[in-house]
């Protein structure tokens, strides 16, 4: 998705345990930043698509980023980042030090 953030898809699945059937209960996109011990972003290795669903999934991340941006522009939180340049939004680390998404 982004050099220090990545996008993972979680698909739930319901189970009915007398009759051992599951159906798709539902399905999240959730996005990690990397940060360091110092809330800094680090740059992740480059994702590999090599299946044409991995490069349909980057492909779809990468708009679903972009509308996102888009949509949130006058935003704060969705403000270029002071320390890339790069636009993104301001999160909190778990040690509570300020660190930016791209």
């Amino acid at each position: 998705m982004g050099r220090t953030s990545m996008e993972m898809g979680i698909r739930v699945e319901a189970e009915h345990l007398q009759s051992v059937t599951s159906r798709h209960a539902n399905n999240s996109d959730f996005t990690m930043a990397a940060v360091d011990t110092e809330g800094k972003p680090v740059v992740l290795p480059p994702l590999r698509t090599d299946t044409d669903v991995a490069k349909r999934r980057s492909e779809d991340a990468k708009r679903r980023c972009t509308a996102q941006r888009e949509a949130f522009a006058g935003e704060a939180w969705a403000q270029t980042d002071p320390t890339s340049g790069r636009p993104g939004c301001h999160v909190e680390n778990a040690a509570g030090r300020e660190a930016a998404q791209p």
